[in-house]
């Protein structure tokens, strides 16, 4: 059981990495990031409420705070990453929303605990920059310091929201809320939000087997299904041991990146990413730790 559940934890995030790559050929068929993220949210929101039943005796979240996660979390939390990767290569998007989020975790935990931080949290902090800078430096590969000022808020933006939706589930379950409306009350609010917002304003798509193919992926590949083995793999491991699984997406994009795009990565960008990498499950083994 607990094997199966390391390659349950394992093919999911393979679907989850493989996302950032199919984002990049639906934008090449004219969809906008806003639409896109509201159709893959929105359609899957409704697949999971299809499949997933309710847990008995949980407390369903209320809609005003169904709406309020859903633009923090999903608005913000993945409308604003998929603006980010519109701008960004897959590769440098995903090493960004990451360490951002980690850090806006840390903090949440910090001023919720009102403790004085250690000199290892320092130390690991420090590993965490010291791995972007390696990464984004005028070094070779693509760190070019051409960094778009609208790529940079986005995944701000976005890390912010992903940070918040962690904070906000961990705090929800710990009051009984009921894992399904938990999850698909903000998907749903937030995936209506940006589909609409992106109806508005951005350029209508036009049809295509392409764009279906990628929407479908996204929808019911790597958002329900891939929601539904994460979850089940929970089952079985510890909050360690899925973090560590989760941040193995840094690698796995970057190697996506490559192999798709050709994205060329020199020395400092692998270091970089390796620096980043082990900084992020040091510091999420801490934050479990005093949990």
């Amino acid at each position: 059981m607990r094997r199966r559940a390391l390659v349950l934890a394992v093919v999911t995030t393979l679907l989850w990495s493989g996302s950032y790559i199919v984002n990049k050929f639906a934008f090449a068929q004219g969809i906008g990031p806003l639409t896109l993220s509201g159709l893959r949210y929105t359609l899957g929101g409704m697949a999971l409420a299809a499949a997933l039943r309710r847990a008995p005796g949980g407390k369903m979240l209320p809609w005003r705070f169904g709406v309020l996660q859903g633009f923090v979390c999903y608005f913000l939390g993945q409308g604003m990453q998929y603006v980010a990767q519109s701008r960004l290569t897959p590769t440098l998007a995903s090493l960004m929303l990451n360490a951002g989020m980690v850090l806006f975790i840390v903090a949440a935990d910090r001023i919720r605990l009102h403790e004085a931080p250690g000199r290892s949290l320092y130390a690991k902090i420090a590993l965490l920059v010291a791995g972007m800078a390696a990464y984004y430096a005028p070094f070779g590969g693509e760190g070019d310091l051409s960094l778009p000022l609208a790529g940079l808020v986005s995944v701000l933006l976005a890390a912010f929201g992903s940070a918040m939706n962690v904070v906000c589930n961990r705090r929800m379950l710990t009051l009984g809320v009921e894992r399904r409306s938990l999850t698909l009350r903000p998907m749903l609010v937030g995936g209506v939000m940006m589909l609409c917002l992106g109806l508005a304003t951005e350029a209508p798509p036009v049809p295509s087997w392409g764009l279906a193919l990628c929407v479908g992926y996204l929808a019911f590949i790597s958002g329900a299904l891939g929601f539904a083995l994460w979850v089940f793999s929970q089952q079985s491991l510890t909050a360690v041991e899925s973090g560590a699984i989760n941040n193995a997406m840094l690698i796995e994009i970057a190697v996506l990146d490559v192999l798709f795009f050709g994205r060329a990565l020199g020395p400092w960008q692998v270091a970089g990413i390796a620096a980043v990498f082990a900084a992020i499950t040091l510091l999420q083994i801490k934050r479990t730790q005093d949990a």
